[in-house]
């Protein structure tokens, strides 16, 4: 079993960069490739590299990091950015679709709420340049990188749920970002921030009914 392993070129690769912990004979690399059936030390050459391979720590076997989108935005809508021809949207928050209105007391006629969510998201980059720095995190359904951004210290996605203009997505979170996601959604709605001053659709279901 363990000649079969070591025989794979991958796992060859992977033995090289842990041989220190686990040393590997120097002729071990000639021999396993060698035509000469040197049964008893093409055996012992393969269970150290196998050795030095399964001491490789997991995160050295992890898939490689995801793209990172760094410098100047453009805002496309409440919850969208445009960086380099390229649309990205923020993970865990559904802001108001552009189009969409919203009811606020006092108003006579309902209000574009999805225009106020795109120029929150506008005021947050101006304040840093217009520049962001989004790690991908996943591609959505429509192709578009699905990404966690911050704009110097303010982290895009919480502060525009914190604003009143976009929603938690709780179906996408999970974890600590899940917990802060919810509570900022909390904090907006007791202080009546943004679309919480009235009445509206959340954005899901507006979407779902047109």
């Amino acid at each position: 079993m363990f000649l079969k392993l070591a025989e794979n070129t991958n796992l060859q690769q992977i033995a090289e960069h842990r041989s220190n912990l686990h040393p590997i004979p120097k002729n071990c690399w000639g021999f396993l490739g060698d035509s000469v059936h040197l049964w008893l030390l093409r055996t012992a050459c393969a269970a150290a590299i196998t050795a030095a391979a399964l001491a490789l720590p997991d995160k050295a076997l992890a898939e490689p990091a995801q793209p990172v989108f760094d410098g100047p935005m453009h805002v496309v809508d409440g919850d969208g950015l445009w960086f380099e021809g390229q649309e990205l949207r923020l993970h865990g928050i559904d802001a108001f679709e552009t189009s969409q209105p919203c009811h606020r007391p006092g108003l006579d006629a309902p209000y574009p709420c999805g225009i106020e969510a795109r120029e929150k998201l506008a005021r947050l980059l101006r304040r840093h340049g217009n520049a962001a720095r989004c790690e991908q995190l996943t591609i959505g359904h429509y192709g578009r990188p699905i990404v966690s951004c911050t704009a110097g210290a303010t982290e895009l996605g919480e502060a525009m749920i914190a604003s009143g203009w976009a929603m938690a997505y709780v179906k996408y979170l999970e974890g600590e970002k899940l917990h802060r996601y919810v509570a900022a959604e909390k904090r907006a709605k007791r202080a009546g921030a943004g679309a919480w001053a009235g009445t509206f659709t959340q954005p899901w279901d507006w979407r779902r009914r047109r």
